[in-house]
């Protein structure tokens, strides 16, 4: 008779460890290592994703795509954020750009940080504003000059400050790098127009003829 309850009691744990690890390979994975692995999976065709995290300008159904991996501290990016602005208004409807984050942060210390702040200026709204003056303002910047630019836009100071405080836009950026450099991307800027991809701050000649090709039948 103990031997029976010896045999019950080994089946009765047995059942529930196994229980608890179909429940565990239930689970979805958590960021950031998800994020990571889709970066991961992406990487073999060598072409990033855009998803509603990463922060657009255009309409959604433009047949004309640019993704840009760029650096809100690296000369280059500022050169092409001025040719893709005129891109922007020459094809308001037909081009949509998507931004995604690369900053070097070993030659630019405040790379990452420009970033984040970026990002809680999109948690209101405002990424391409608070984008556009980064950029005016490059030569300029400073952790002070982040919260300027947040009174000049007229966010909410508190939950900016929250935001930049906590860090709170930090799992977005470092997904942007894992995809980045599951592409194999060295550079920036690096932009993606469609499946083509481009290294350095294309003139806005050359921008407007690449976007005239993608947009033939």
């Amino acid at each position: 008779m103990p031997h029976k309850w010896l045999i019950f009691l080994s089946l009765g744990v047995t059942t529930v460890i196994i229980f608890v690890l179909f429940i565990f390979h239930l689970l979805p994975i958590r960021a950031p290592l998800a994020d990571k692995i889709a970066a991961l999976e992406n990487s073999g065709n060598g072409l990033p994703t855009a998803t509603f995290i990463n922060p657009a300008l255009g309409s959604l159904q433009a047949p004309v795509k640019i993704l840009v991996f760029s650096d809100f501290l690296c000369s280059a990016c500022q050169q092409l954020a001025a040719s893709l602005a005129t891109v922007h208004q020459t094809y308001p409807t037909q081009v949509q750009i998507v931004w995604k984050n690369l900053p070097n942060q070993s030659l630019h210390p405040l790379a990452s940080p420009a970033a984040v702040a970026a990002h809680c200026a999109d948690q209101q709204n405002q990424f391409w504003p608070y984008h556009d003056l980064l950029f005016a303002r490059q030569n300029q910047l400073s952790q002070d000059q982040f919260m300027v630019m947040a009174q000049e836009l007229g966010l909410d100071l508190d939950s900016f400050a929250r935001c930049v405080d906590q860090q709170d836009p930090l799992p977005v950026i470092e997904r942007d790098l894992a995809e980045a450099q599951a592409l194999g991307l060295t550079a920036t800027p690096t932009l993606f127009i469609n499946q083509r991809s481009y290294a350095g701050a294309l003139s806005t000649a050359s921008l407007i003829s690449y976007v005239e090709n993608a947009l033939r039948p």
